[in-house]
Protein backbone atom coordinates (compact mmCIF):
# COMPACT_ATOMS: atom_id res chain seq x y z
CA UNK A 1 0.00 0.00 0.00
CA UNK A 2 2.93 2.30 0.72
CA UNK A 3 3.95 2.34 -2.94
CA UNK A 4 0.42 2.78 -4.23
CA UNK A 5 0.57 6.56 -4.41
CA UNK A 6 4.31 6.94 -4.98
CA UNK A 7 3.86 8.39 -8.47
CA UNK A 8 1.37 10.93 -7.15
CA UNK A 9 3.78 11.95 -4.40
CA UNK A 10 6.56 12.36 -6.94
CA UNK A 11 4.23 14.41 -9.10
CA UNK A 12 3.62 16.75 -6.17
CA UNK A 13 7.36 17.14 -5.58
CA UNK A 14 8.00 17.85 -9.25
CA UNK A 15 5.16 20.38 -9.32
CA UNK A 16 6.78 22.28 -6.44
CA UNK A 17 10.12 22.10 -8.22
CA UNK A 18 8.56 23.44 -11.42
CA UNK A 19 6.90 26.29 -9.53
CA UNK A 20 10.22 27.18 -7.88
CA UNK A 21 12.02 27.13 -11.21
CA UNK A 22 9.33 29.26 -12.86
CA UNK A 23 9.64 31.76 -10.00
CA UNK A 24 13.41 31.81 -10.44
CA UNK A 25 13.09 32.58 -14.14
CA UNK A 26 10.51 35.35 -13.70
CA UNK A 27 11.79 37.11 -10.56
CA UNK A 28 15.18 38.76 -11.13
CA UNK A 29 15.25 39.74 -7.48
CA UNK A 30 15.76 36.11 -6.46
CA UNK A 31 18.80 35.68 -8.68
CA UNK A 32 21.55 36.98 -6.44
CA UNK A 33 24.31 36.22 -8.91
CA UNK A 34 27.19 38.36 -10.12
CA UNK A 35 25.79 38.25 -13.65
CA UNK A 36 22.49 39.80 -12.51
CA UNK A 37 23.70 42.17 -9.79
CA UNK A 38 26.88 43.29 -11.52
CA UNK A 39 28.82 42.77 -8.30
CA UNK A 40 32.16 41.09 -7.86
CA UNK A 41 34.99 40.50 -10.31
CA UNK A 42 34.59 37.96 -13.12
CA UNK A 43 37.06 35.10 -12.95
CA UNK A 44 39.79 34.63 -15.51
CA UNK A 45 38.80 32.36 -18.33
CA UNK A 46 41.06 29.33 -18.64
CA UNK A 47 43.43 29.18 -21.57
CA UNK A 48 42.54 27.06 -24.57
CA UNK A 49 44.54 25.73 -27.48
CA UNK A 50 43.92 24.54 -30.99
CA UNK A 51 43.27 20.88 -31.68
CA UNK A 52 42.20 18.89 -34.71
CA UNK A 53 39.39 16.37 -35.23
CA UNK A 54 37.80 14.55 -38.16
CA UNK A 55 34.02 14.93 -38.17
CA UNK A 56 31.73 11.91 -38.23
CA UNK A 57 29.29 13.41 -40.70
CA UNK A 58 31.67 13.89 -43.62
CA UNK A 59 34.48 12.04 -45.39
CA UNK A 60 37.90 13.45 -44.57
CA UNK A 61 41.37 12.55 -45.75
CA UNK A 62 43.65 10.77 -43.29
CA UNK A 63 45.99 13.24 -41.62
CA UNK A 64 43.69 16.22 -42.21
CA UNK A 65 41.54 17.83 -39.51
CA UNK A 66 39.18 20.68 -38.82
CA UNK A 67 40.26 23.16 -36.17
CA UNK A 68 38.58 23.02 -32.73
CA UNK A 69 39.45 24.40 -29.30
CA UNK A 70 40.23 22.52 -26.10
CA UNK A 71 40.86 23.85 -22.60
CA UNK A 72 44.45 23.41 -21.50
CA UNK A 73 43.11 22.52 -18.03
CA UNK A 74 41.64 19.33 -19.54
CA UNK A 75 45.07 18.02 -20.43
CA UNK A 76 47.69 16.54 -18.13
CA UNK A 77 47.66 13.97 -15.33
CA UNK A 78 45.91 16.27 -12.84
CA UNK A 79 42.94 16.73 -15.18
CA UNK A 80 41.27 14.48 -17.74
CA UNK A 81 44.67 13.47 -19.12
CA UNK A 82 43.01 13.08 -22.53
CA UNK A 83 46.32 13.60 -24.30
CA UNK A 84 47.67 10.38 -22.75
CA UNK A 85 44.65 8.13 -23.34
CA UNK A 86 45.16 5.58 -26.17
CA UNK A 87 42.77 6.27 -29.02
CA UNK A 88 41.84 9.72 -27.73
CA UNK A 89 45.09 11.70 -27.80
CA UNK A 90 47.71 8.96 -27.96
CA UNK A 91 48.63 6.48 -30.68
CA UNK A 92 49.24 6.42 -34.41
CA UNK A 93 45.57 7.10 -35.12
CA UNK A 94 43.71 9.17 -32.58
CA UNK A 95 40.34 10.88 -32.22
CA UNK A 96 41.95 14.21 -31.28
CA UNK A 97 45.21 15.71 -32.50
CA UNK A 98 46.27 18.07 -29.70
CA UNK A 99 49.43 19.19 -31.52
CA UNK A 100 47.88 19.76 -34.91
CA UNK A 101 49.99 21.45 -37.58
CA UNK A 102 48.54 24.42 -39.45
CA UNK A 103 49.23 22.67 -42.77
CA UNK A 104 46.97 19.78 -41.72
CA UNK A 105 43.92 21.97 -41.01
CA UNK A 106 41.12 22.06 -43.59
CA UNK A 107 37.94 24.10 -43.71
CA UNK A 108 34.83 22.95 -41.88
CA UNK A 109 32.28 21.15 -44.07
CA UNK A 110 29.08 23.04 -44.77
CA UNK A 111 26.47 22.34 -42.11
CA UNK A 112 28.99 21.71 -39.33
CA UNK A 113 28.41 23.55 -36.04
CA UNK A 114 30.16 21.83 -33.12
CA UNK A 115 32.25 18.66 -32.69
CA UNK A 116 31.38 15.63 -30.59
CA UNK A 117 32.40 16.12 -26.97
CA UNK A 118 33.63 13.79 -24.26
CA UNK A 119 33.23 14.78 -20.59
CA UNK A 120 34.63 12.86 -17.62
CA UNK A 121 34.39 13.43 -13.87
CA UNK A 122 37.51 13.08 -11.74
CA UNK A 123 36.59 12.61 -8.03
CA UNK A 124 38.19 14.80 -5.38
CA UNK A 125 39.30 13.95 -1.86
CA UNK A 126 36.35 15.65 -0.12
CA UNK A 127 33.12 14.01 1.01
CA UNK A 128 29.83 14.27 -0.87
CA UNK A 129 27.38 16.79 0.58
CA UNK A 130 23.73 17.69 0.09
CA UNK A 131 23.11 21.00 -1.69
CA UNK A 132 19.83 22.78 -2.32
CA UNK A 133 19.20 23.81 -5.90
CA UNK A 134 18.63 27.54 -6.36
CA UNK A 135 16.55 26.67 -9.40
CA UNK A 136 14.11 24.08 -8.01
CA UNK A 137 14.69 24.18 -4.22
CA UNK A 138 15.17 20.40 -4.32
CA UNK A 139 18.20 18.83 -2.64
CA UNK A 140 20.82 16.98 -4.66
CA UNK A 141 24.11 15.28 -3.87
CA UNK A 142 27.22 17.27 -4.81
CA UNK A 143 30.29 15.09 -5.15
CA UNK A 144 33.80 16.36 -4.56
CA UNK A 145 35.71 16.57 -7.81
CA UNK A 146 35.75 18.26 -11.20
CA UNK A 147 34.60 17.61 -14.74
CA UNK A 148 36.83 17.92 -17.79
CA UNK A 149 35.87 17.80 -21.45
CA UNK A 150 37.45 17.53 -24.86
CA UNK A 151 36.19 17.57 -28.43
CA UNK A 152 36.80 14.39 -30.41
CA UNK A 153 36.19 12.98 -33.86
CA UNK A 154 36.36 9.79 -35.87
CA UNK A 155 39.43 7.72 -36.59
CA UNK A 156 40.33 5.48 -39.50
CA UNK A 157 40.01 1.73 -39.09
CA UNK A 158 42.71 -0.71 -40.16
CA UNK A 159 40.93 -1.32 -43.48
CA UNK A 160 40.91 2.41 -44.28
CA UNK A 161 37.22 2.99 -43.51
CA UNK A 162 36.12 5.57 -40.98
CA UNK A 163 34.23 4.66 -37.82
CA UNK A 164 30.64 5.60 -37.06
CA UNK A 165 29.76 7.78 -34.08
CA UNK A 166 27.82 5.00 -32.32
CA UNK A 167 30.85 2.69 -32.48
CA UNK A 168 33.18 5.41 -31.21
CA UNK A 169 30.82 6.21 -28.35
CA UNK A 170 30.58 2.56 -27.29
CA UNK A 171 34.36 2.07 -27.45
CA UNK A 172 35.13 5.21 -25.46
CA UNK A 173 32.65 4.41 -22.70
CA UNK A 174 33.82 0.79 -22.49
CA UNK A 175 37.43 1.93 -22.15
CA UNK A 176 37.03 4.91 -19.81
CA UNK A 177 34.04 4.24 -17.55
CA UNK A 178 34.99 2.40 -14.37
CA UNK A 179 37.16 2.59 -11.28
CA UNK A 180 40.38 1.21 -12.73
CA UNK A 181 43.58 3.00 -13.63
CA UNK A 182 42.92 5.70 -16.23
CA UNK A 183 39.15 5.32 -15.83
CA UNK A 184 36.46 7.67 -14.52
CA UNK A 185 33.24 7.06 -12.52
CA UNK A 186 31.20 9.26 -14.86
CA UNK A 187 31.66 9.48 -18.61
CA UNK A 188 29.29 11.33 -20.92
CA UNK A 189 29.41 11.89 -24.66
CA UNK A 190 27.58 14.46 -26.77
CA UNK A 191 27.14 13.89 -30.49
CA UNK A 192 28.48 16.45 -32.94
CA UNK A 193 26.14 19.10 -34.35
CA UNK A 194 26.38 18.61 -38.09
CA UNK A 195 23.64 18.90 -40.69
CA UNK A 196 24.98 17.33 -43.86
CA UNK A 197 21.88 18.45 -45.77
CA UNK A 198 22.33 22.17 -45.21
Amino acid sequence: MANRFSNIKKGGEYKKALDAYTSYLTDLGTRQSARVTGQGTPGTRGKSQSAGVRVFGADMVAGKYINVRVSQLALGASAGNFDAIPGIGLGTDKRVEYNVEAADIVGEPEGFATPARLTVFRPGAGAAVYKRSKFTSLYYIKYSGKSFSTPFGRKFNVDGTTERFANARAQIIAALKGDGAGQFPRVSIKEENFDANS
